[in-house]
């Protein structure tokens, strides 16, 4: 599925860079949005006597476009789980400046940022805690199907931290109006992949 979410992403690089590029991002970027998913790990996580095979995700994020080709935002994202008195989580939140320009109705967004991790499993009152600070690199893609209606987008996102996974995601949103989106996204690194739902409110 990674590979197909690259090819997908090569895709629609290439058909903007046949085309002419835009004055202006043709997407608003200042937004405040919410998803919601389940994580399926590809290997079971095993802690005492309890196996955990997935974990619920939600993720809050909001951005705010400062100038046509600038956006500087923040994201928290939590993985958590439990089960008999063993709890399991995964945080991750991150500050970022993206420099989105546009190519007709292709907009290509390269982002970077600085990323704080943290995983921790606790039975009872007993924790076992790791974390870990890191840069972050990516680029995303998004790209009208329907003009005004139907979005296609997708991204990578690394990091300089092996303790923090890279990933991958393509999705499809639905624009209610120019201020209400819903999207689905699925969204895969080198451990688990995720299938999410969201709502993103645009200004």
């Amino acid at each position: 599925m990674r590979k197909l979410l690259g090819f997908v992403g090569l895709w629609l690089v290439g058909i903007g860079a046949m085309a002419p590029v835009a004055a202006e991002p043709v997407f608003s970027h200042t937004q405040v949005g919410i998803s919601l998913g389940r994580v399926s790990l590809d290997r079971p996580l095993m802690y005492r006597a309890e196996r955990f095979d997935s974990l619920l995700s939600a993720e809050l994020d909001a951005s705010v476009q400062v100038l046509d080709n600038a956006v500087v935002g923040f994201s928290t994202r939590v993985e958590t789980a439990d089960r008999n008195g063993v709890d399991v989580s995964v945080l991750n939140s991150t500050a970022f400046v993206k420099f989105p320009f546009s190519i007709n109705e292709l907009v290509i967004i390269p982002k970077v940022g600085y990323s704080y991790s943290e995983a921790e499993t606790c039975q009872w009152n007993l924790c076992a805690r790791t974390s870990d600070d890191a840069l972050m690199v990516g680029v995303e893609g998004r790209l009208w199907v329907v003009p005004g209606r139907w979005e296609l987008f997708g991204g990578y996102t690394d990091y300089t931290s092996e303790f923090i996974n890279p990933w991958a995601d393509g999705g499809v949103a639905y624009w209610w109006d120019r201020q209400h989106r819903f999207h689905g996204r699925y969204r895969e690194d080198r451990e688990s992949h995720t299938w999410e739902v969201g709502y993103s409110f645009q200004w």
